[in-house]
């Protein structure tokens, strides 16, 4: 039983990380789209059924599975919404892969409540982890409730209870925290992926405002190279952008100063010439 426990908190545990590929466009959290969490919940409620179908049989009716943390995860990160879809499809599984019986209009029941109250909770004003674990508490609390009316032989109950709060407990505390991990990590992606957006329309408005501007716009790397030249420098100094790019700014500078230092040098010279004529001993 140990075993199909463990089991059963892997599967949980290693969903997360399929829902994550599958919903990474759609982050999920109490101020999500509507349609994000109606996802995540339909999602949730579609993994509290695949729990069940690797649930343990406990008698002819009863079995016993880790369904109730789908709800808690839900209901901890998405919400009320997330929560109750949860619930109802998990409830709605319940009866109509296992039958219509006892137990299973009992496990609907407990589903579906555990689903209210998760959701009640999820709007709680306190952190995130002591409502999982409140949460968790009671889903385990009305799981208790329906065996201790479904198991009459004693020991298979303490049995079942001791194994079932030990794995729930514990794959509890390690598929919360892997779900943070897994919201954080697409969260992190998204906003990589928004702010790239945004830089590329930024990039494309500089560029559309260098191309058009009459101003000459340049940019450089640490080695002062020009990595951008605007389309102005061959109106303003007659060059071409491929004669200054990848070149130090100094290249630019001497080449606009050579033709000056041509003219102060043929003055230079003149005045020379002038004063020897004059027999002026000053230069």
């Amino acid at each position: 039983m140990l075993k199909d426990f463990v089991s059963n908190a892997a599967l949980l545990i290693a969903s997360f990380s399929i829902m994550g590929v599958l919903f990474k466009d759609k982050p999920i959290n109490h101020s999500s789209q509507l349609s994000s969490k109606l996802y995540w919940g339909l999602c949730f409620g579609v993994l509290g059924n695949i729990l069940m179908t690797f649930s343990i049989q406990i008698n002819a009716t009863t079995i016993a599975d880790l369904r109730h943390l789908a709800i808690v995860i839900a209901a901890t990160f998405g919400g009320y919404i997330p929560a109750i879809l949860s619930a109802v499809l998990i409830a709605a599984g319940r009866i109509l892969f296992f039958g219509m019986n006892e137990s299973s209009l009992l496990g609907a029941i407990g589903a579906v409540l555990t689903g209210i109250l998760c959701g009640g909770i999820a709007t709680l004003n306190c952190s995130r982890t002591l409502k999982a674990f409140i949460m968790n508490m009671i889903g385990l609390f009305i799981v208790s409730i329906i065996f201790i009316i479904r198991i009459d032989n004693f020991p298979i109950l303490k049995n079942v209870l001791t194994i079932h709060y030990l794995i729930s407990l514990i794959g509890g505390f390690f598929a919360y925290h892997f779900f943070v991990f897994v919201v954080k990590s697409y969260e992190v992606q998204y906003q990589l992926k928004h702010n790239v957006m945004k830089l590329k329309e930024t990039e494309e408005r500089f560029r559309l405002i260098a191309e058009y501007s009459s101003d000459m716009i340049t940019m450089h790397n640490e080695k002062a190279e020009y990595i951008y030249i605007s389309p102005a420098v061959k109106e303003i100094i007659h060059f071409e952008y491929t004669e200054l790019l990848e070149k130090k700014w100094r290249f630019l500078f001497i080449q606009m100063m050579l033709p000056k230092q041509k003219t102060c040098l043929k003055k230079h010279f003149m005045r020379v010439w002038l004063n020897q004529l004059t027999g002026t001993v000053r230069v």
